[in-house]
C-alpha cells in the first residue's frame, strides 16, 4: 500500500495496489517507486514488484483508493533498488541479487542475472541494497557487508568455459593452441593434454595426458596444433617435439624428420609453406615434404639469416604467395621458397634489436600489412614498400602493448588477445576498443597462438584459465550504438588547492574556472581525471601552462595532479588533455585560468605612479631651473645696462653697500676727486671727506 496526497491541501490517501491477493504486511511494506517512461509506476515491496499504470492510480486517488489493474511482476522479492537505464530496461536489487526487468511486447519480464561474489568468492549475504549506472551504462552495486562491486552487463556477451570444482571441460585449464575442425568441434592444446571439445553439446574427450603434474618440457604439453593433408590427423607441436596424433583413435606418433640424436626432441617454429611442405628449425632450418618424406636442409636461408635469431616461421606472407614470414629478435624477414633469397621486411629500433621482442603475427588489410610485436605493439607496414606507416606502442595500448593474435572478423574488425584483456582494433580509424579483466571478462591476461575465429563467426582465446568465446558481430553492434548514443565527454578537473591558505572550492567540476590569487599564494596543485577509471593505469596526460602566447610550462605525466610551486603575478592558462587518442571515445582538453595578482606597491598602477611622480619631479626641476635661468638672464642684461650707465654718465656716482661702504665710484668720480684704483676706496673718500667737508 501507498500513500498519495494532493499538494495544495497536503491531503493523504491510501492506494491499495494489492487485487486478487492475501494481504500481508511484507506484501504492503512498500519501499521503492518508479514512474517508467511509458505512463506506469513501478511499486516495490518487502514481497514482490507491482507494475500499475498511471492512469489507474489517478483514477484510484480521485475514488475508492483502489488500482484495479495492478499486476504482479515479480513474486515474493524483496526489492531494495530500482534503476532504469531506458524506458524497457530496468535493474532491480533484491534480496537474491541483481534482477534484469525488460519491456517485450508490452510486457514486463523479470530475468534473474546473478549474485553478487568476488571473483570466485560468494559473498556472505546476497542482498543487493543499492545501484548505480555509470556513463557507459555499466553498474556500481551495493552489497550488504562487502561494499561496491562493479558489473558490466556486457560481460554476457563473453562465455568463459574453465575447469572449476567437479566442472572440468578441459584437460588443463592453461591453454596454448586451439584448432576448429570440420565438425565445428575444437581440438584444445593445453599444459597437459589435448582436448576435444564440442561448443554445442559441451561435451570432452581428452588424450595425451599426464598422471599427475606433467613434466617440464614434457610431450604433454601441446603449444601448436596444425591440420595436414590426411583428414584423420593433425601435427601437434610440443615442449618435446612434434607428433602425428590420429583424431579417429587417439594413438600417436612422434616424428623424427630422420634427425637424429635428440634433435627431434627440440624441434619448433613451424608453420606450413605455399609448397605445402612444412617448415621448421631444430639445429637448423629444414624443410620437410610428408607425401615423400624427406627432409631438406635450408643452408641458403641460414647464410642470409642468423641463425640464432630466428624464432618461428610465421606463416605465408600475404602479399606475396611465394614466400615464407619468419619472426626473428631483429624484426619480420620473409624467404622465397622458390628463389631461396631471404629479405628483411621490418627492422625493430636498434635500441631494441635482440631485446627479447620479435613480430607473432601478420594480417593484411587493403594497403597496411599489421604486424603484431608482443612487448612492441602494433605496426602497420606500406603494403608496397614495407615502410612503417604506423606503429601503437605503449602510449597507446598500455599494458595491452603484450598482444598477441590479429585476427579479422566479419566486419572488418581486427581483434587480437594481451596481458590486459581482449581488444578490437579498427583500421579505419585508427582507434582501439578494450575488454578487460573485472569489467567485460573474468579472465585477466591470455596466451600467445591460442586463437581461432571459428566457421561460425565466433572467435576464442586461450588463456591460463580457460577459454573466452565471443561474438564479434554482436559486439561490434552493441559498440555502434554506444558511440552513436554517446555525447563527447570532456576531462575534468576535480580539485585546486594551495599551501598558502584554504580555497573552499565546491565539489564539482573546475574546468573552465576563473581563479583568482593573491601576490603572496604559492603552492598551487591541480587535480584531473577522464573519468574513465579503468584505464587510468594506463593514461597518460599532457599539461600546458601559457602565459599569453608564451608557453612557459609543458610536460606529460602519469599523474592526475600537477604541483606550481609559485607564480609570477599576471594572467596564465592551464590545459590538460590525454597524450593518446587511439580509443574510440575522444576526450575533449579541461582547461581554467588564473589570476595571480600584484604586490600592493609592485602592481603596474603602482609603477605607473612612480613614474608620474618621478616625471613631475623633474619636470618640476627643470621648470624652477628654467626660472632661475631665466631671472639670470635679466639680472645679467640688467647689470649690464646699470654698468654702461655708470661708467657714461657724466654725473658723479658711488655705490655703497647696505653697511654704507662705498663700493665703487664711477670714472666721472674719479677723475674729479683724484680717485685711483690703487688704494681702497673708502679711505681715498675719507680723505675728500676731510678736504671737502660739505661733499
Amino acid at each position: 500500500m501507498m500513500a498519495d496526497y494532493s499538494a495544495q491541501q497536503l491531503i493523504f490517501k491510501a492506494i491499495e495496489h494489492r487485487v486478487d491477493e492475501v494481504f500481508t504486511l511484507d506484501n504492503g511494506n512498500t519501499k521503492k517507486l518508479l514512474l517508467d517512461d511509458t505512463g506506469a509506476l513501478l511499486l516495490g515491496t518487502v514481497s514482490g514488484l507491482y507494475s500499475l499504470p498511471w492512469e489507474s492510480v489517478k483514477q484510484a486517488h480521485r475514488g475508492d483508493g483502489v488500482v484495479k489493474d495492478s499486476k504482479l511482476i515479480i513474486p515474493e522479492r524483496n526489492i531494495w533498488e530500482m534503476e532504469a537505464q531506458h524506458s524497457n530496461l530496468v535493474w532491480i536489487g533484491s534480496d537474491i541479487g541483481l534482477l534484469q526487468l525488460e519491456r517485450k511486447d508490452n510486457a514486463w519480464q523479470a530475468t534473474y542475472v546473478l549474485e553478487p561474489s568476488t571473483a570466485d568468492v560468494a559473498l556472505s549475504r546476497s542482498d543487493i541494497r543499492s545501484i548505480a549506472l555509470t556513463s557507459d551504462n555499466n553498474l556500481w552495486i551495493g552489497s550488504y557487508f562487502n561494499g561496491a562491486l562493479f558489473w558490466s552487463p556486457s560481460s554476457f556477451n563473453f562465455k568463459t568455459v574453465q575447469n572449476q570444482g567437479n566442472k572440468k571441460p578441459l584437460s588443463d585449464n592453461v591453454i596454448w593452441s586451439v584448432f576448429e575442425d570440420d565438425d565445428q568441434t575444437l581440438w584444445i592444446g593445453t599444459d597437459n593434454g589435448l582436448t576435444h571439445y564440442d561448443p554445442n553439446s559441451t561435451d570432452s574427450q581428452f588424450y595425451m595426458v599426464a598422471d599427475g603434474i606433467p613434466e617440464p618440457y614434457s610431450i604433454h604439453t601441446i603449444i601448436q596444433i596444425l591440420p595436414v593433408s590426411e583428414p584423420e590427423k593433425l601435427l601437434l607441436s610440443t615442449f618435446s617435439g612434434m607428433v602425428l596424433f590420429d583424431k579417429a583413435s587417439g594413438e600417436y606418433k612422434k616424428l623424427n624428420f630422420g634427425l637424429s640424436g635428440e634433435e627431434p626432441d627440440y624441434v619448433g617454429g613451424a608453420s606450413f609453406g605455399p609448397d605445402g611442405e612444412l617448415y621448421f628449425f631444430g639445429n637448423h632450418f629444414y624443410r620437410y615434404n610428408f607425401a615423400s618424406e624427406t627432409l631438406t636442409r635450408l643452408d641458403t636461408l641460414e647464410e642470409q639469416i642468423t641463425f640464432n635469431l630466428v624464432m618461428n616461421f610465421i606463416g605465408i606472407n600475404p602479399l606475396n604467395a611465394e614466400e615464407m614470414l619468419l619472426a626473428t629478435y631483429d624484426g619480420l624477414w620473409s624467404f622465397n621458397v622458390n628463389t631461396q633469397q631471404a629479405r628483411q621486411l621490418h627492422r625493430l629500433p636498434e635500441r631494441l634489436v635482440n631485446t627479447e621482442l620479435w613480430p607473432d603475427v601478420v594480417n593484411l588489410d587493403g594497403h597496411v600489412l599489421w604486424v603484431g610485436y608482443p612487448g612492441y605493439g602494433l605496426v602497420g607496414l606500406d603494403a608496397t614498400t614495407y615502410e612503417e606507416r604506423y606503429h601503437f606502442g605503449r602510449d597507446a595500448l598500455g599494458q595491452a602493448v603484450v598482444l598477441y593474435d590479429l585476427m579479422e572478423d566479419d566486419d572488418g574488425y581486427f581483434w587480437f588477445s594481451s596481458l590486459n584483456g581482449i581488444h578490437r582494433f579498427s583500421s579505419t580509424e585508427l582507434t582501439f576498443t578494450r575488454y578487460e579483466y573485472g569489467r567485460e571478462l573474468s579472465i585477466a591476461e591470455f596466451n600467445q597462438g591460442a586463437n581461432a575465429k571459428l566457421k561460425d563467426g565466433r572467435m576464442v582465446f586461450g588463456s591460463p584459465k580457460g577459454l573466452v568465446f565471443f561474438e564479434p558481430h554482436k559486439l561490434n553492434q552493441l559498440k555502434q550504438s554506444q558511440l552513436l548514443s554517446d555525447e563527447s565527454r570532456q576531462m575534468v578537473i576535480t580539485g585546486i588547492q594551495l599551501s598558502s591558505r584554504d580555497l573552499n572550492l565546491p565539489k564539482q567540476n573546475l574546468a573552465n574556472t576563473h581563479l583568482k590569487l593573491s601576490h603572496d599564494d604559492y603552492g598551487l596543485t591541480i587535480e584531473f581525471s577522464s573519468l574513465l577509471y579503468h584505464q587510468d593505469r594506463d593514461a597518460q596526460y599532457k599539461y600546458v601552462l601559457s602565459k599569453g602566447k608564451q608557453i612557459l610550462s609543458e610536460d606529460i605525466t602519469k599523474d592526475t595532479r600537477v604541483i606550481l610551486p609559485s607564480l609570477a603575478a599576471g594572467d596564465y592558462r592551464f590545459e590538460v588533455m590525454p597524450v593518446s587518442q587511439a580509443l574510440e571515445q575522444t576526450l575533449l582538453p579541461a582547461s581554467l585560468t588564473i589570476h595571480m595578482a600584484y604586490p600592493p606597491f609592485g602592481s603596474p598602477l603602482a609603477y605607473t605612479l612612480y613614474a608620474m611622480v618621478v616625471v613631475g619631479l623633474l619636470g618640476a626641476y627643470l621648470f624652477s631651473r628654467h626660472l632661475q635661468l631665466l631671472r639670470l638672464k635679466q639680472a645679467q642684461q640688467q647689470v649690464k645696462l646699470f654698468g654702461n650707465a655708470f661708467r657714461h654718465t657724466s654725473d658723479w656716482v658711488v655705490i655703497f653697500d647696505q653697511s654704507h661702504l662705498p663700493v665703487a665710484a664711477n670714472p666721472a668720480f674719479e677723475k674729479a676727486f683724484g680717485i685711483n684704483d690703487k688704494e681702497r676706496l673708502d679711505r681715498q673718500l675719507y680723505r675728500v671727506y676731510q678736504q671737502v667737508p660739505k661733499l
